[in-house]
């Protein structure tokens, strides 16, 4: 699926390049740097899967060396590739036109470019990327989880390993059904919020972390070691609290979930934190 998706966004670039209309560009920041950063916060939760790699840890043969390299080596692809995507998308279609659009990309080849035969690929490539996305982020969790319960903060009988699979198949089918009942009742912005700010919330909690533990464990073997501590968390911890306009929305109900989500995110990741802190602090 990664394959498919990695195609279908290879195609559009190279397709929609033929059709790039560098006035699109002007002006390039409309609502200036603070457009800027409001529009990353809001589009936070497209590098959840980074921290998703963590989890694979202790299925890992050198952790140490491994997951620095998997998450540094993946953040720096998928980045490129945003730039990318984003950038022939603005050339094919005004940024005010796309403004609104429920599917962006497919828009942006149809109406700017005319290839309507290419919206339908990019359609297609967004149902698989989605499909894999989930995947991903459920793998994780199941991981996490499996990580509280051999620590005793879970019940112990979620994490029975099936004896021909030998993964967590009750924990795996548990969060699958509330994934399930989550989408189906929860409208698709609010579960973007609660997901920004969990994130936004988790990545603060480890940032402190590091800094905590660089003082109070100076001698924990580090595989790799954070930078200009406590400069580097210091600084991401601040922005990322940062408050910014339409990052949450005036609705009570988003207001309400999103203040029980960082307690519960933040119980989720306990489990795996002691042992991925020690070693990225």
């Amino acid at each position: 699926m990664v394959a498919v998706k990695l195609g279908v966004l290879a195609l559009f670039i190279v397709v929609g390049v033929t059709a790039f209309h560098s006035a699109n560009l002007h002006p390039f920041t409309p609502k200036g740097i603070g457009g800027t950063s409001d529009a990353g916060a809001l589009i936070f939760f497209a590098y959840i899967g980074f921290d998703a790699v963590s989890t694979t840890s202790e299925e890992a043969r050198n952790p140490g060396r491994d997951l620095p390299r998997a998450i540094i080596g993946s953040l720096l692809i998928a980045t490129v590739i945003y730039i990318a995507v984003a950038l022939v998308t603005t050339g094919l279609l005004p940024f005010g036109k796309l403004n609104g659009s429920e599917s962006p990309l497919a828009d942006a080849l149809k109406l700017g470019g005319g290839f309507t035969w290419g919206a339908d690929v990019v359609s297609f490539g967004a149902l698989v990327a989605i499909t894999s996305v989930v995947l991903s982020l459920l793998y994780g969790q199941t991981r996490i989880m499996f990580s509280m319960c051999r620590d005793g903060l879970l019940p112990g009988g979620l994490a029975r390993l099936s004896p021909s699979r030998r993964v967590p198949v009750r924990i795996t089918l548990l969060f699958g059904g509330l994934a399930a009942i989550l989408a189906a009742l929860l409208p698709i912005k609010s579960l973007s919020e609660l997901v920004n700010i969990g994130t936004l919330f988790a990545f603060l909690l480890v940032n402190i972390g590091v800094i905590i533990l660089r003082r109070t464990r100076p001698e924990l073997e580090r595989p790799f070691r954070v930078p200009l501590v406590p400069v580097v968390p210091t600084a991401t911890a601040t922005r990322g609290c940062e408050p910014r306009d339409g990052v949450l929305a005036d609705r009570g109900s988003s207001l309400i979930l999103s203040t029980l989500w960082p307690p519960s995110r933040f119980l989720a990741r306990r489990g795996s934190a002691s042992r991925s802190w020690s070693s990225w602090s």
